[in-house]
């Protein structure tokens, strides 16, 4: 009997995944989409019973979803029978160049300086801390709850990040891009830190420098999900600004701070630097944002430099 698709998959593919030790919000992303829309699809069918045809009808069930998720299913597919070609299962992969959707990079919107100001103020202040460190380093919220007090330099006013935090529960000793960085920390920060200390050994006891900055009565990581929901979404709202959309969560506050680097110095490469990006073409094409303003100004520059010369 010939081994399914399924069970190649649940056999095979993932258990290699786990010993490769791929990080788990990835391993959730591709669980999600085997069990939504591949696995149903296939149903049982054989591994070689799937062809070029049936995957693109399998794709072409799923036009009503972004480009990006068809890609990103199809990038997943590419991946399961790349493996089992390189196991000498098929011969050829039923994966092709036409199946992939076109996904191109979207500018993501952000908050002018004024707006992040606004929203900092509202913060309730048991949580103030985190989102003032999001604002003004641009690091991921996953970066910044798995952060403990070992990280913080505030001697040399830097913090090392070189872990991340996943649904408050997975720790993985390496951030995103798999580059630990260091960043400095603004006098502002290092001072809010030292009355966070204080605060907490106050509250719990005395601290080691392996505990967690951010964390609940649980001395768990606080859950993004919570902080998004009871504190960010309820400030934009109070504030009459959009929320509630993939736009206006925490990745917001480093579209803003990416913007505003490029915007006041024109360097690419130190908001790049800044917020860890492997490629400094993300940082210019995602993560930048040019302002009614400055638009205004470089049509006048045009209008000046046009007018002066025919004169």
């Amino acid at each position: 009997m010939q081994t399914t698709f399924k069970e190649y998959v649940q056999s095979h593919w993932l258990p290699n995944l786990h010993r490769r030790q791929v990080r788990p919000s990835t391993l959730a992303s591709y669980h999600s989409m085997l069990k939504n829309h591949v696995y149903p699809y296939f149903d049982s069918m054989t591994i070689s019973q799937v062809d070029p045809p049936r995957v693109e009808l399998l794709l072409s069930s799923m036009s009503s979803l972004s480009p990006k998720y068809q890609r990103n299913v199809g990038l997943l597919l590419q991946a399961i029978f790349n493996h089992a070609v390189d196991s000498e299962v098929l011969d050829r992969s039923p994966i092709r160049a036409h199946h992939m959707a076109i996904c191109r990079p979207q500018e993501k919107p952000s908050w002018t300086p004024s707006q992040v100001a606004s929203i900092l103020a509202a913060i309730p202040r048991k949580y103030q801390l985190i989102f003032h460190l999001l604002a003004l380093t641009g690091m991921r919220i996953g970066e910044a709850l798995a952060l403990r007090w070992q990280d913080l330099h505030l001697g040399a006013r830097s913090i090392s990040i070189h872990r991340s935090c996943w649904r408050t529960f997975s720790f993985m000793d390496s951030t995103k891009t798999g580059v630990s960085r260091t960043i400095p920390m603004p006098a502002t920060l290092s001072q809010s830190f030292c009355h966070h200390w204080a605060c907490e050994s106050s509250r719990c006891g005395a601290l080691a420098d392996s505990d967690l900055i951010f964390r609940g009565d649980d001395k768990r990581a606080y859950s993004p999900d919570f902080l998004r929901r009871e504190v960010l979404y309820p400030v934009l709202r109070g504030l009459g600004m959009p929320c509630g959309d993939r736009e206006s969560g925490f990745h917001r506050f480093r579209h803003s701070a990416g913007s505003i680097i490029v915007s006041k110095t024109g360097n690419l490469k130190l908001a790049q630097t800044l917020l860890g990006h492997s490629s400094i073409s993300i940082t210019a094409d995602i993560y930048t944002h040019v302002q009614p303003a400055e638009l205004a100004g470089a049509v006048g520059l045009l209008e000046r430099e046009i007018m002066e010369a025919s004169t």
